[in-house]
């Protein structure tokens, strides 16, 4: 994400971020080396994310199935996002528990088989 300064200098409505909903006169440049145009200067969503999160919305039945989600890695963004639909039992893991409800190591992964009908 940027500062508030920066997204400042970027405000338009050219393009818009599917994750957050937010336009911009263009995206950040991100990376090394740097991409033009990568990353979103409200939640920080890079191009992976967003194409991501478009797939999930035009591709799938995530936001009306009752569906159990495990979210490895969470992006921000997206987390945000999945967490607020009220179909979906939303559980987010990583080997860092601070970014996330549970701490995990997806090569072992503590539930049964069969238990999320979805892992990002």
């Amino acid at each position: 994400m940027l500062a508030p300064v920066q997204r400042l200098a970027l405000r338009g409505n050219a393009v818009e971020c599917p994750v957050c909903r937010s336009t911009f006169r263009r995206f950040a440049t991100f990376g090394h080396p740097p991409r033009r145009g990568a990353q979103c200067p409200r939640c920080g969503s890079l191009e992976r994310h967003r194409l991501l999160w478009v797939y999930l919305m035009r591709e799938t039945p995530i936001r009306t199935a009752p569906l159990r989600v495990l979210h490895v890695a969470p992006e921000p963004g997206i987390a945000v996002r999945l967490r607020a639909l009220p179909n979906l039992g939303y559980l987010t893991a990583d080997l860092d528990p601070v970014r996330a409800d549970v701490q995990m190591d997806i090569a072992a992964i503590d539930y049964p088989d069969g238990h999320f009908d979805v892992v990002l």
